[in-house]
């Protein structure tokens, strides 16, 4: 299977995987939790990863795909880390294929890892400020490396759509982290 393929298969089978996952936490609430007896789960955690490595000198590029830890992530995203930059997705920066939140959407970016300014500011959870900070080091980068690129490439992305009537709307939490995403 083609990679252009398995993302449509991606963005096709994304919502019936986010209804197979649906589950009830101790206390009766819905909840979504990763599922890997689900055709989806492979095709997004192994076959698309399998395709993407064998496109890249993986002695130099770590991929990485995620649904989520447990529950099931709110967007789903697949990275490609430099080595000698970072060796993780919540540090440094990397190339990062990030579905919107009904999967419609993919975003080909480079990302700033969100979590490396939680850890910094010694917050549990992403607040304004931590965004604010986010988004003042993603000016920076694009600064730094705009001379590479043209400008209309550099592009706002929306992961949450709000417009879309997909779902019930985002708690803060989720929204704050989707956020965190954008802004990276």
């Amino acid at each position: 299977m083609s990679n252009a393929e398995i993302i449509k298969n991606i963005s096709s089978g994304w919502s019936d995987y986010r209804s197979y996952c649906l589950d009830k936490s101790s206390t009766g609430a819905s909840i979504r939790k990763i599922k890997i007896d689900h055709p989806f789960y492979d095709l997004f955690t192994n076959t698309w990863k399998k395709e993407i490595e064998s496109k890249v000198d993986t002695s130099k590029y770590k991929i990485q795909a995620s649904l989520g830890e447990g529950n099931l992530a709110v967007v789903p995203w697949l990275a490609i880390l430099n080595k000698t930059i970072t060796d993780r997705p919540s540090k440094g920066w990397y190339l990062v294929y990030l579905y919107s939140r009904s999967a419609e959407k993919l975003y080909l970016t480079m990302g700033l890892g969100s979590f490396q300014f939680l850890q910094a500011s010694g917050q549990r959870h992403f607040t304004r400020k931590t965004l604010l900070q986010i988004e003042t080091a993603t000016k920076k980068f694009k600064k730094i490396f705009s001379h590479h690129f043209d400008a209309y490439q550099f592009s706002k992305i929306d992961l949450i759509e709000d417009q879309v009537d997909f779902e019930t709307p985002l708690n803060s939490s989720s929204r704050s982290l989707v956020k965190s995403y954008e802004k990276g």
